[in-house]
């Protein structure tokens, strides 16, 4: 084993309409809190299935789940937590769905002061539950 640490991050987004783009508001109602409360608990649970999938191969990992824009909360965790390596998955989009929907892994790999591995996501390896 290196030693390395291994850090599970998750960013979830709230729509633009909910206000939520850059943090969270105080000001939302009780939709848009409950909303962002379930994104939330559903990333940590996501996470944490991924974790105890590791931790069965003998690989120790944590979980950060934040709220905010992807890869500006990417970057400025990595740069933060000082990590040698961010590591991520892509959508695999081109073209004009990419236009289109912009390319998390585009700019953080542009944007990071840290390595950045990008693996493509293929959608064939669907998680079990």
């Amino acid at each position: 084993m290196t030693g390395a640490e291994v850090v599970l991050f998750h960013v979830v987004n709230p729509r633009p309409e909910l206000g939520l783009v850059d943090g969270y508001s105080p000001e939302l109602g009780q939709m848009a809190e409950a909303q962002v409360s379930q994104a939330l608990e559903a990333a940590r649970e996501y996470l944490g299935r991924i974790r105890d999938r590791l931790a069965d191969r003998g690989i120790t990992a944590r979980c950060e789940v934040e709220i905010g824009s992807p890869a500006d909360r990417v970057v400025a965790y990595a740069s933060e937590a000082n990590v040698d390596l961010v590591a991520m998955s892509t959508h695999g989009r081109s073209g004009i769905g990419r236009w289109l929907l912009g390319s998390v892994a585009d700019e953080v790999l542009h944007a990071a002061n840290r390595p950045v591995m990008l693996v493509r996501g293929t959608g064939a390896e669907k998680e079990k539950d």
